[in-house]
């Protein structure tokens, strides 16, 4: 029933990136039982794999703050395969 009724919103972006050959799924990351009987479930959106990470970075990052930072930071770490993502964007024709 959870996985059933996943948010509107992420749906919606996981449809924009899909059509930007960015792979990702949508998984609950926590369940809370409240004792009146309420549920609450928080939502992520994840990539399936490294090269998806990399190709939402690099097709839209964050645009300020910490997360701005972190991806830069990031994406340093991963320049050998960073060079590859762009090449395979580029002949998909979504650059």
């Amino acid at each position: 029933m959870i996985y059933d009724n996943p948010p509107e919103l992420l749906i919606s972006e996981k449809i924009l990136l899909a059509s930007l050959g960015v792979k990702t799924r949508i998984v609950p990351m926590r369940i809370t039982l409240y004792q009146t009987g309420r549920m609450s479930v928080s939502w992520e959106l994840i990539t399936k794999g490294r090269n998806d990470a990399i190709k939402w970075a690099l097709l839209a990052p964050p645009s300020s703050g910490y997360k701005k930072k972190d991806v830069e930071d990031w994406r340093s770490t991963e320049v050998r395969k960073s060079d590859v993502v762009p090449v395979d964007l580029s002949l998909a024709g979504d650059c």
